[in-house]
């Protein structure tokens, strides 16, 4: 539980002080940018967060605002409200192309330390402003790092057209995470197709519940973080068998694969992670962080496309699940 806590505390003293730290010069920029040579371009990120820039009279971006969610070993994504500007000391700001970055830490108490390292990278053009940015949260105990959470890239895009555009980007780098919109349109779906989905959302239902029934009895005898996720694992584990035994639809049977393989992979890395923080690798175990953020993301997609509602794959606040 200590270590669950020091994450959950860290993530939000670090949001704190960045937040606090940014408030007086936010009120110096927006009085700058009020007037008539100032705008205000907002957007979307690839976590479905809003991010907002306040550019100058050149367009030259000169504070921006979002919210960047990382991935930690066995514990839910850590949101971090973000909102750099170029008269803090630890903040870097460049232009042609768009660099900004920052480094931040932090030393507690009983004398662990934790480090946040954000970077975003972009263009500016016309009234436009996309890239993509990452958060990567490091976290130390006598000298040795214990713990890694990590957003994976995260594109972004701000300006006319913002949620068309982050529908058309296309990664260029790895690991690339993307949560899709809710599509609007599905196409018809035939009767045996809809009586399939029921039945996987269904699974995915009483699978859970069998879940949290575990995790309830895991907890009787007081919380015990071990105790817990091998809970978690098992029960992931029986999810998994529970789908296998659906079979395949008839229908779209690549885009059922594709969900169903995403999960068994995030299932099968956070069994890896588990065995790598027993073994107290929890730096090689954080490592993974990123890559199961992008799991999820690809996992949501191919849920959005097959019409599922009750397999929900945990994500960031706001982002659509499947």
């Amino acid at each position: 539980m200590r270590l669950v806590l020091l994450v959950r505390i860290g993530f939000l003293l670090l949001s704190g002080v960045l937040l606090v730290a940014a408030v007086q010069v936010r009120r110096d920029a927006d009085a700058q940018s009020a007037g008539p040579q100032g705008e205000r371009l907002t957007g979307m990120t690839g976590q479905r967060q809003t991010i907002s820039f306040g550019v100058d009279e050149r367009g030259r971006p000169r504070f921006l605002s979002t919210r960047i969610w990382a991935q930690c070993p066995g514990w839910p994504e850590q949101g971090v409200d973000w909102a750099p500007m170029g008269a803090i000391p630890t903040i870097r700001w460049g232009y042609d192309p768009l660099r900004v970055s920052q480094d931040k830490s932090l030393t507690y108490d009983n004398g662990e330390r934790g480090f946040m390292s954000t970077t975003l990278e972009g263009r500016s053009v016309g009234g436009r402003i996309e890239g993509s940015m990452r958060s990567v949260w490091r976290f130390e105990r006598h000298g040795a790092e214990y713990m890694v959470c990590d957003s994976g890239y995260v594109p972004f895009v701000a300006g006319a057209d913002a949620e068309a555009r982050l529908a058309r980007v296309t990664p260029v780098r790895r690991p690339w995470t993307l949560y899709p919109a809710g599509p609007r349109h599905r196409r018809p779906r035939s009767v045996a197709q809809r009586r399939f989905v029921e039945r996987v959302d269904d699974t995915c239902g009483r699978s859970h519940a069998q879940l949290r029934a575990a995790l309830r009895r895991a907890r009787r005898d007081g919380w015990n973080y071990w105790r817990e996720q091998h809970a978690y694992g098992r029960g992931h584990d029986a999810q998994v068998l529970a789908l296998m035994a659906r079979g395949e639809p008839r229908e779209n049977k690549a885009t059922y694969r594709r969900w169903l393989g995403n999960f068994v992979k995030r299932v099968g890395l956070e069994h890896r992670q588990l065995d790598l923080m027993h073994q107290g690798d929890r730096a090689a175990a954080g490592s993974l962080a990123a890559r199961l953020a992008t799991l999820k993301a690809r996992g949501n997609a191919a849920g959005l496309a097959l019409g599922l509602s009750g397999c929900v794959s945990k994500g960031p606040v706001g982002a659509p699940k499947s």
